[in-house]
């Protein structure tokens, strides 16, 4: 299916958990699992916006602050792509 091993143990232990428990539980490792998917979506448009080659945010930035606040940023999204992390 092109997922690793860990990570379809990971997405079988997630749907675990979220069906374990009482319901008030379920209820809200559900909310939490859709949240997360939310911010997942959102990282996700982020990236394509800043760092797809399309738009060119590095062009307009005005300072050192803007240019290390996007560095931190580009690791983020480097360390999102690593299972490690």
């Amino acid at each position: 299916s092109g997922l690793s091993n860990a990570h379809e143990a990971t997405i079988m232990l997630a749907a675990k958990a979220v069906s374990s428990g009482n319901t008030d539980t379920c209820k809200k490792r559900q909310k939490n699992s859709e949240r997360f998917d939310e911010y997942v979506s959102t990282f996700k448009v982020w990236e394509q916006k800043f760092f797809s080659g399309k738009s060119q945010p590095l062009k307009e930035l005005k300072s050192d602050v803007d240019s290390r606040r996007l560095d931190i940023l580009r690791g983020c999204f480097e360390g999102a792509r690593n299972e490690k992390v």
